[in-house]
Order: structure tokens, then C-alpha cells, then sequence
């Protein structure tokens, strides 16, 4: 069960949570901050390709879930109480009245420091963190190479270059059939959504 804000509320309330509840899931729209104020809460992002992603681990004292209220982008991450919690909301209609009477100066800058903030969010979720996603990263780290010697004629004008492709190519090919099999899933830890409550709201 996803645990909304009170609709309209103006002011900060102090709100308890049980182990397992969520938040807010990805996907939707901000409609509160948060401030922990004890316990702990988990972050995780689910990519293209369907795999969780654990972004981290908000306790005492962390504010979260205050980017799609700032730039009503929506949620990047779903929110899930991992110990019993005590938050501060923080409405949206609060936090963005406080926003607008700033320095406009001041708000561009938290402009962009938000969108600095989500291109790093993007690039830290590319990491590869299976032995899937490595082969996959091998393999688009080849085809990158191969392009870049036949535009500029490398691969054509030196035999080593072209042998060394070659290579890397049976090497991707084996890896990717490795892969397939299942190789390497046995280290990958469990599914660190698996078993939790709110997932399916």
C-alpha cells in the first residue's frame, strides 16, 4: 500500500510508518518531500531492461523525494520503509511556495543543480552490476571500436588492428553465449525487491 500525503495539507506533519510500506513509487507524480527523522528507508530505481536498483539508504536526518516536487519531473525511484520510521512531509504546495519567494537568482541555480543531479542519477544507473550487463557493455565498447577503425581506415591499413578485432569479437561472442547460459547469475545477490510489501501498488 502506497501511504499518500494528506491532500492539501499546508504544513509540515510528522507521520509513522511501518517496516514494508511505501512511500512513493516510481513513475509518479511528487506530491511530497521527506526528512527522516528515524529510522531507515530504502531508494530503488527499476531500469529499461526491468532490473532494481538499490540507490541507496535514507535514515536520520536525509531529505528525499524533493527532486519531481522542485522540477515536477516524476518520481525516479520508488521509497520503502525497510525499520519502523518517523518522517517529516513536506507538501508540494509548501515547499514550492517557500521556492517561489526566493531570489530568482538563487532558483535558477537549484534549477540546476537538479538537473545536474539527474544526469548523474542516469549515468550512475548505466553502471553494469551483472555479468550480463558487463558482456553487454563489452560488446557495444567492440562495435564501437570496429566503427571508429573502419571510419577512419585503421582496421584496412594495419593487419594488427585488424587481427586485435577480430579477437575481440570471438571474445564478445563467447562472453554473450556465456551469458546466456546463465553463467554468473549464481554470484548475483538476490532480488533486493523480492518479498517486500507495496511492490505491486
Amino acid at each position: 500500500m502506497v501511504v499518500a500525503p494528506v491532500q492539501g495539507a499546508q504544513a509540515v506533519e510528522k507521520v509513522p510508518f511501518l517496516a514494508g510500506e511505501t512511500l512513493f513509487v516510481q513513475g509518479a507524480p511528487g506530491d511530497a518531500a521527506y526528512i527522516v527523522e528515524s529510522g531507515a528507508i530504502d531508494l530503488y530505481h527499476v531500469n529499461e531492461v526491468g532490473q532494481q536498483i538499490h540507490l541507496g539508504t535514507m535514515t536520520r536526518g536525509c531529505l528525499f523525494g524533493e527532486m519531481s516536487v522542485i522540477d515536477g519531473s516524476p518520481r525516479m525511484a520508488t521509497a520503502i520503509v525497510r525499520d519502523p520510521s518517523v518522517v517529516l512531509c513536506i507538501p508540494a504546495e509548501m515547499l514550492r511556495a517557500k521556492l517561489q519567494g526566493i531570489d530568482p537568482f538563487v532558483r535558477g541555480v537549484i534549477k540546476i543543480l537538479m538537473e545536474n543531479l539527474r544526469t548523474v542519477h542516469r549515468v550512475y544507473l548505466k553502471v553494469p552490476r551483472s555479468f550480463d550487463d558487463h558482456a553487454t557493455q563489452f560488446r557495444e565498447t567492440s562495435e564501437s571500436l570496429a566503427r571508429f577503425c573502419q571510419d577512419t581506415g585503421l582496421g584496412q591499413d594495419n593487419p594488427e588492428v585488424a587481427h586485435a578485432l577480430a579477437a575481440v569479437t570471438q571474445a564478445v561472442a563467447a562472453l554473450e553465449a556465456l551469458a546466456a547460459q546463465g553463467v554468473g547469475r549464481a554470484l548475483e545477490g538476490p532480488d533486493p525487491l523480492a518479498g517486500r510489501p507495496g511492490l505491486q501498488t
